[in-house]
């Protein structure tokens, strides 16, 4: 049982993702563990990636990607992607505004798409206003921050070299944390 998924439907979790799956009726009426457990047994790690990721409250997706980073190696390409990581550590212990308001911030230097910068997107879009500070409140969709913490997880075990072996690795830990085991 995943005690830290709201969602009593895959079809719930489904309607807030795009493609195949969310246009698929007699799958969607399974219990979320036994849709992604499916996905998984499938090969689909991608997939199950990103429904986890969305199934997840937001703060527990961003988690989850966090983790997945760090088995991955450290940047030594430049100072932006280590200022990156230092502030998600910041934020992740301390969720303030500021640190929040600070990493996007820092993630919108540069046009790269970097596992960081989508993490640091998936933690924007995670609580508080999107707009201007401020300005009045602008909430993003639901689904946003956990998309973009699949994107992140996706790209880090691309760039790893073994993207399968990440990619189930960070399904059985997303799985655990789903659980309340981690």
């Amino acid at each position: 049982m995943w005690s830290r998924v709201p969602w009593t439907g895959a079809s719930q979790i489904l309607a807030m993702l795009d493609g195949d799956d969310a246009k698929s009726p007699a799958r969607a009426v399974q219990d979320p563990k036994a849709y992604f457990d499916s996905l998984v047994a499938g090969g689909a790690l991608e997939r199950a990636v990103g429904f986890l990721s969305v199934a997840l409250p937001p703060r527990e997706a961003v988690q989850w990607a966090w983790r997945v980073l760090q088995f991955t190696a450290q940047p030594t390409d430049g100072d932006w992607r280590k200022r990156l990581r230092e502030h998600i550590a910041l934020w992740l212990a301390e969720p303030s505004e500021g640190h929040r308001r600070t990493i996007w911030s820092i993630a919108k230097e540069r046009d790269e798409s970097w596992p960081e910068k989508l993490l640091a997107g998936a933690i924007f879009f995670s609580g508080g206003s999107i707009g201007p500070e401020g300005g009045s409140a602008i909430e993003p969709p639901r689904a946003i921050p956990g998309k973009l913490a699949a994107s992140a997880i996706i790209a880090a075990a691309h760039a790893s070299g073994s993207a399968t072996a990440l990619l189930r690795l960070a399904a059985i830990d997303g799985s655990r944390i789903a659980a309340g085991e981690l």
